[in-house]
């Protein structure tokens, strides 16, 4: 947690991880969503879709994978 979600909340305004749909198999669970917020460095903003599939044991997330549209993080982190 501290060091993703700490680092985007000084690095970002508003940043929002919005989750639309959760599918669940055994002990996989995918959400899909829409990353958004506004880049402090630039001041652009930015909404992204993105997939994150996680391996859940005894409750907890033991692993978690990730996949975002970069290109709309890349266009508002450039100058």
């Amino acid at each position: 947690m501290a060091g993703v979600f700490q680092r985007l909340a000084t690095e970002w305004i508003g940043y929002r991880a919005d989750v639309h749909e959760y599918l669940e198999d055994g002990d996989r669970v995918a959400a899909f969503g829409i990353y958004s917020g506004t880049y402090k460095a630039t001041g652009k903003s930015m909404r992204a879709a993105f997939a994150h599939l996680y391996r859940v044991r005894s409750g907890k997330i033991a692993r978690m994978t990730q996949y975002v549209d970069t290109l709309m993080v890349q266009q508002a982190l450039a100058p």
